[in-house]
C-alpha cells in the first residue's frame, strides 16, 4: 500500500475516534457535552377547582394558555406557549409540562404566565402577555369575571449538579401565584338609599358610583422582575348603579382588579351621582388594603353620606375583611 495512502487512513481514523470520545469540558471549545431537557410540575393556586366548575357553566371549556421564557445568564432567552383544557390544571393534582428546550448544565430564571384564552379564536381577551417583561391589563370597566384569573411564577433552576451527563430529564416542581388583586365595596345603607330616593328612582332618575383612587392602578407586570409599574397618580372608576329592590340580596357598588406584587393600600374616596351628575353622596378618603391573589372586601354607609357648606360627613366603617380570591 503506498505511504500516502496509509497516511490518510490513520489521519481519518484519529479523527473518527476523536469524534467518539467525550471529555469535559471539550479542551478545545471548554463546553459541558451535557444536554438537559425540563419537565415543569406545574400546581395552581388555591380555589382552583372552583374556578374551573364556575367556569364551565357558561358554555365550552376554555383554554389555559401557558407561556415559559428561559433566560440564561448570557441574557439570552426562549420562550414557548401551550394550551391546554382549562381542567387540566386543577387541584391537587400538578399538571406536567414537557420542555422541548435542550439547556447546558448552568443556571436560568424561568418565568412563567398563565391565563385563559376562548377555546374557539385562542383571542387573549383579559391580559395582553406578549412580552412577559410588561404585561398589560386589558380594562373592559375593571368588572370582574372568573376567566381573568390569571397566574405567575418566576423562579431560578440551577442545573450545575447534571454536568458532564449526556442527557437528562429533570423534574422542576412550580407553585403557581396569582399576581392580581381585587377588591370590592358593599354598602351597608343600600335600603336606606332607596327609602330616600325612592321617588326620584320611580321617575326614572339614574345614578352612578365614581371612585377615586390613589396611587393610580399599576398598568405593567414585569413577570421577569416580578414587579409593578404605576404610570398615573390617580385611578377613577365609573360605574352605573344597579336598582335591587330584591329583599335581602347583596348589593356590590364597585369593584376592581389590579396587578400586585405583594402588599398595598390604596385611597379611595366614593361619589353617587344623578343623571344630571350631581352629587348626592360622597365620603370622605379611606384606606383600601390589598394584597396579591386575594380579595378585600369593604364595608361601610357609602351611600349616605351628605354634603353641608361643602363639608364631607365623616364615614364609620363597618369593617374590613380579606378573604382568598377563590372563596
Amino acid at each position: 500500500m503506498p505511504r500516502i495512502a496509509i497516511h490518510i487512513i490513520l489521519t481519518l481514523l484519529a479523527a473518527f475516534v476523536q469524534g467518539c470520545i467525550h471529555t469535559y469540558p471539550d479542551p478545545a471549545r471548554a463546553v459541558d457535552p451535557a444536554k438537559i431537557r425540563l419537565e415543569l410540575e406545574l400546581t395552581p393556586p388555591a380555589g382552583w377547582d372552583t374556578l374551573m366548575t364556575h367556569s364551565s357553566k357558561a358554555g365550552a371549556e376554555p383554554l389555559r394558555r401557558i407561556i415559559v421564557e428561559m433566560r440564561g445568564r448570557d441574557g439570552h432567552s426562549e420562550k414557548m406557549e401551550f394550551f391546554r383544557p382549562a381542567s387540566e390544571l386543577s387541584e391537587p393534582v400538578p399538571l406536567s409540562l414537557p420542555l422541548d428546550f435542550m439547556l447546558d448544565p448552568t443556571a436560568y430564571d424561568l418565568a412563567i404566565w398563565s391565563d385563559f384564552v376562548d377555546a374557539a379564536s385562542r383571542d387573549f381577551k383579559a391580559f395582553d402577555a406578549s412580552d412577559l417583561s410588561d404585561i398589560r391589563i386589558r380594562y373592559d370597566g375593571n368588572v370582574w369575571t372568573p376567566l381573568k384569573d390569571c397566574c405567575s411564577a418566576l423562579k431560578r433552576v440551577d442545573l450545575s449538579e447534571h454536568k458532564g451527563k449526556e442527557l437528562v430529564t429533570v423534574k422542576v416542581p412550580v407553585m403557581l401565584n396569582r399576581p392580581v388583586a381585587r377588591f370590592r365595596l358593599i354598602p351597608l345603607d343600600y335600603e336606606e338609599f332607596l327609602k330616600t330616593n325612592m321617588e326620584q328612582i320611580r321617575k326614572g332618575e339614574t345614578y352612578y358610583v365614581e371612585i377615586d383612587l390613589e396611587p393610580g392602578f399599576p398598568l405593567s407586570f414585569d413577570l421577569t422582575s416580578y414587579s409593578t409599574q404605576i404610570e398615573s397618580d390617580t385611578t377613577r372608576l365609573t360605574f352605573p348603579l344597579d336598582i335591587i329592590t330584591i329583599p335581602g340580596v347583596e348589593v356590590e357598588l364597585g369593584s376592581g382588579y389590579l396587578f400586585c406584587d405583594g402588599r398595598a393600600t390604596l385611597s379611595a374616596r366614593v361619589k353617587i351621582l344623578n343623571s344630571a351628575k350631581a352629587v348626592v353622596s360622597r365620603t370622605q378618603e379611606f384606606d383600601i388594603p390589598i394584597a396579591a391573589g386575594k380579595i378585600s372586601i369593604i364595608k361601610g354607609d357609602f351611600m349616605t353620606s351628605t354634603i353641608s357648606g361643602g363639608l364631607t360627613v365623616d364615614t364609620t366603617w363597618e369593617d374590613e375583611i380579606i378573604i382568598p380570591v377563590g372563596s
